[in-house]
């Protein structure tokens, strides 16, 4: 029996092929209804991905897995519901976060794009960011900013005194340039494990780095990766 414990289940390779049969058909009417779809060659990536595994003369249980997710995503959500962001953000890798939110970004609302950028920032893998993008991505003019932050974490700005104390660990490099980088943190403990980590890393020497700054200054503040971060674009 494939796809054990899923919304959708066939009991036969014959039965899966079928499916993914109508799959294709479904898939060339919206293209053929539809002047646009969101993540069109996404789309085609798995439907292709899907085909390849079947064309294998001997499929591996892991083969089957893989097929059989694939054929679950497509058919419950990007040809049930259509394409949308929640769906692109949900299946993107930590690594891709920023540049896929960027793709899409000017098909959202003012608060969607607050919103999903919140969510991307702090599910990005830190290492592969690209920086300028997302300092170019919170500089947006675009209104309702406040939807960048959670209301708990707008009314904790809102407690905070009118000059904030912020730390950062930064390679010696960046401490001596002044052109500082835009995540920071409240708590100097913070900082110092950053510094501490990033010079076993990287092999040079990390400082933590203090400024004191209005805090009107303060772009956001978030909680959830349990860091009092702070984005400062000085």
């Amino acid at each position: 029996m494939l796809n054990m414990g899923k919304l959708i289940e066939y009991s036969t390779e014959e039965e899966f092929k079928e499916a993914f049969k109508d799959l294709k058909k479904k898939w060339e009417e919206m293209k053929s209804t539809q002047a646009e779809i969101i993540g069109k060659a996404e789309i085609e990536q798995k439907i292709k991905h899907i085909a390849r595994i079947l064309r294998k003369k001997e499929i591996s249980d892991i083969d089957w897995i893989i097929a059989d997710n694939l054929i679950n995503e497509l058919s419950l959500i990007t040809l049930k519901k259509g394409f949308d962001i929640d769906y692109i953000l949900s299946f993107c890798p930590a690594s891709d976060k920023i540049k896929t939110f960027s793709k899409y970004a000017d098909k959202l609302s003012d608060k969607e794009y607050w919103s999903y950028l919140n969510e991307c920032y702090t599910m990005q893998d830190y290492s592969t960011a690209p920086y300028a993008l997302t300092v170019n991505l919170f500089k947006s003019d675009r209104k309702e900013k406040e939807f960048l932050m959670s209301d708990s974490e707008r009314e904790f700005i809102k407690s905070l005194p009118d000059e904030v104390t912020i730390y950062r660990g930064m390679s010696k490099d960046e401490y001596k340039s002044k052109k500082y980088r835009f995540s920071w943190t409240l708590d100097k403990s913070i900082a110092e494990m950053f510094a501490k980590r990033n010079s076993l890393l990287y092999k040079t020497e990390f400082v933590v780095c203090k400024l004191i700054i209005p805090k009107d200054k303060i772009v956001a503040y978030f909680v959830e990766r349990e860091e009092k971060e702070v984005i400062y674009l000085g």
